[in-house]
């Protein structure tokens, strides 16, 4: 099949003006308020090398040599009213997936979540039960708060990974560019999402999140990127990725859905 070249360019102006893409390009703003980098805390200051901010997630050095992952995901409102159950399973995929992008593995999760009662949050948990279970992850606490109007739910997550990080600062002009992704699924109803994730096994799916992290510690690479919710063309407008000619990017279970 050919498309007609003004077709084409449609196209790619309706892909520019996308509200995913267009998230992307201005999340550098929040740098404006916090920084790109900061100190460690001031009760386990053995390093005077900062925390670098804007990559898949926090990663802090500990004294022998590894790092503690931190990240958080929230989930947009219209995809969690719309689809409660699938929203809270992502939330806890989308988290694990940030983990595991940076040649680490998961702990724990912990949740926020906020809604009219305990009823209205039945679907979301559900969801958030089945991703934890199927990836073999706990979720250990969090916040809930009733009486609200809004549906509301965010995710952190705690990972851990030995002296052998995938960091997408250490993307160089010339590097291949991977894109791992498990096509052992589809897109999800009306959605840009491919989900590979509940149409495979706890066992797979455990499997799949080791991979980055076997990577890593055979130091294959020491490079990787988790592709966004504004998908590859997305990703690149992170943190001047566009910068580079090529690059080693990476997404661990090809599910493109935070």
């Amino acid at each position: 099949m050919t498309l007609e070249h003004t077709n084409i360019l449609a196209e790619i102006t309706k892909l520019r003006k996308h509200p995913h893409i267009l998230d992307k390009q201005h999340i550098e703003d929040t740098y404006e308020n916090i920084g790109k980098q900061v100190m460690h805390s001031v009760f386990f200051n053995h390093t005077s090398q900062p925390i670098q901010l804007g990559d898949d997630t926090a990663a802090i050095l500990q004294e022998d040599g590894s790092y503690l992952l931190l990240a958080a995901e929230g989930i947009v409102t219209e995809f969690l009213e719309n689809d409660p159950w699938f929203a809270g399973y992502s939330a806890i995929m989308v988290n694990i997936s940030d983990i595991c992008s940076m040649g680490g593995l998961p702990v724990a999760v912990t949740d926020t979540l906020y809604a009219k009662n305990a009823n209205d949050t039945k679907l979301i948990w559900e969801g958030m039960l089945a991703a934890a279970n199927n990836y073999g992850i706990p979720i250990v606490g969090g916040h809930t708060c009733y009486h609200n109007d809004n549906k509301a739910l965010s995710v952190s997550i705690l990972g851990k990974s030995t002296n052998h990080l995938l960091s997408s600062f250490d993307a160089e002009d010339g590097d291949d560019v991977l894109i791992i992704t498990d096509l052992n699924g589809a897109y999800y109803k009306e959605y840009p999402f491919w989900n590979a994730s509940t149409t495979s096994s706890p066992k797979r799916l455990q499997q799949l999140a080791k991979l980055p992290y076997t990577i890593a510690n055979n130091q294959w690479s020491n490079c990787a990127k988790d592709i966004s919710m504004g998908g590859i063309i997305g990703t690149e407008h992170l943190e001047g990725w566009d910068k580079f000619e090529s690059r080693s990017t990476s997404k661990t279970f090809g599910n493109s859905m935070e």
